[in-house]
């Protein structure tokens, strides 16, 4: 699952190679979901450690700490990410009032 996520962050948006592979995390995720072995929250979960890994390698391993305009960019690329895996963000208190951006989307997964 890794590399298909992988393949989904690293892949030019809306190209033929992140719709497969959105489509193939979907087509694998499907059975469990339907079978209610995978539960939204688990489908959250791996959103936010998607982001948070993200995160952590870069302000761990790079030159520099991200800025929240580059943590707000990751943070709406996943929140569409995850709209097209079509996880429910309704369960997070946050939901209610909206999305204000990318950077408050991903503080409030990682919470």
């Amino acid at each position: 699952m890794e590399i298909l996520i992988t393949e989904v962050q690293t892949s030019t948006p809306d190209s033929t190679r992140q719709l497969r592979a959105i489509a193939r995390v979907n087509f694998l995720y499907s059975q469990y979901r339907k079978e209610g072995q995978i539960r939204n929250e688990d489908m959250l979960h791996m959103l936010g450690d998607a982001i948070a890994e993200i995160f952590r390698v870069i302000d761990t391993h790079k030159w520099r700490k991200l800025t929240n305009t580059k943590r707000c960019a990751i943070g709406l690329f996943h929140k569409n990410f995850g709209e097209a895996l079509e996880i429910n963000f309704a369960i997070l208190p946050s939901n209610a009032q909206g999305w204000e951006n990318g950077l408050y989307f991903s503080q409030k997964l990682e919470e």
